[in-house]
């Protein structure tokens, strides 16, 4: 398997970069002076650290094969579709550390591996020792790199976050999309039964061998808990793969949804240089959407697959009314019992002198989105999601 996702990451990396100069990639992604940067700087040393992954991995089966024992016990999986309020349900939970254990932003994007993720903790141990000043410089280095993103969605090295980076190193990750635009393969990681089976299947061993590794180190007697709005269209294939999985699926109102990913997106665009008049993701996304409604409207619909206490939808619609009285009847359907950091949280959320609100201010209307025809494939399956049981609501 391993071996099979090297060679496919090889060559999908190399396509990626070769396409960029091509006539395609050239009329999504001009080659300017933020391209260029991207593809002869950025992504050469983002490469190279996928290869450091790749011999962390190697090191993991010499040396660290106990993490083959670590199964993840009723792992709980976050998702839905982006901007719904995923990352809101996921650090409210994660506030749980004495029952949950998440990945947090250092570890996704500088140790998948049990080798990197020693190797790592023992620095910051080190670290520690002499007063943190390599904590501190890392810290304000992933403040400036964030930039306008850290506005919509907050990061730090030890901020809960997406597993879904951790695809990074097999090309399974979501992100590529953004950075290259004009290679299909890339978007079609958002609608994972096209995939072939084959692919499907490796790309969930990786992904059961991440949470595997993340639970020999950091997860010992602790649920683990997942958190990826890219995953929707995954649904399926992850509760066959963990059939004993427990699932939060974030849903909201899908013109208000694709408004605010697309905004979420600028910064991104930025940095890669790529899509400048954001035509190409307003013309992606709305499929991304469309899709992602349809699998997990028909994969809710099936009663045999979820069994009970295995799934709860969330409303961004019902959070934004009663934030704790909506994740406090998700949590009873599903059984979970809120230790002493979720019973702060929620609580806080309780006190609140208003709802819980995004500062993210979006338009609909600022971008180039045919909605006539987007609106009539989501309504359908959103309206079927909101009216299903159990859908949390306070």
């Amino acid at each position: 398997m391993m071996l099979r996702l090297l060679a496919r990451s090889f060559r999908l990396h190399l396509g990626c970069f070769v396409s960029s100069f091509g006539r395609e990639g050239r009329e999504v992604a001009p080659l300017g002076p933020r391209r260029w940067c991207f593809l002869l700087l950025l992504f050469p040393l983002g490469l190279a650290l996928q290869g450091l992954h790749w011999l962390g991995f190697l090191a993991d089966d010499l040396f660290f094969r106990g993490w083959r024992r670590a199964i993840p016990r009723k792992p709980v999986f976050i998702t839905g579709l982006p901007r719904s309020g995923t990352t809101f349900v996921h650090r409210l939970l994660a506030s749980d550390s004495e029952q949950f254990s998440t990945f947090s932003l250092w570890e996704v994007v500088l140790a998948p591996s049990v080798s990197e993720k020693r190797i790592l903790r023992t620095l910051a141990r080190l670290d520690g020792l002499v007063g943190s000043p390599l904590k501190r410089v890392t810290r304000a280095t992933v403040q400036r790199l964030s930039g306008e993103f850290g506005d919509i969605h907050e990061v730090g090295p030890q901020a809960p976050e997406e597993d879904y980076l951790c695809l990074l190193p097999v090309g399974g990750c979501f992100l590529l999309s953004l950075a290259f635009p004009q290679r299909k393969e890339c978007w079609h990681l958002a609608d994972f039964p096209t995939l072939p089976q084959g692919l499907r299947k490796d790309l969930l061993g990786y992904y059961r061998r991440c949470l595997q590794a993340h639970q020999y180190v950091r997860g010992k007697g602790r649920r683990i808990l997942s958190k990826n709005a890219a995953f929707a269209s995954w649904v399926p294939d992850l509760q066959g793969e963990f059939p004993e999985a427990t699932f939060i699926l974030c849903i909201r109102d899908p013109q208000r949804g694709l408004s605010s990913q697309l905004s979420s997106i600028v910064p991104a665009r930025t940095v890669f240089g790529a899509d400048p008049d954001g035509k190409a993701a307003a013309a992606a996304f709305p499929r991304v959407f469309a899709d992602g409604y349809r699998i997990l409207a028909d994969a809710v619909a099936k009663e045999v697959p979820f069994g009970q206490q295995q799934v709860a939808i969330l409303d961004q619609q019902d959070l934004q009314t009663d934030a704790e009285g909506c994740l406090r009847a998700a949590l009873a359907e599903l059984g979970i019992s809120p230790g002493a950091g979720m019973e702060n949280a929620l609580s806080r959320e309780g006190r609140r002198a208003s709802p819980h609100q995004s500062s993210h201010r979006h338009r609909a209307e600022d971008y180039p989105v045919d909605m006539e025809n987007f609106l009539p494939r989501v309504q359908a399956p959103y309206a079927q999601l909101r009216a299903r049981r159990p859908r949390a609501k306070p």
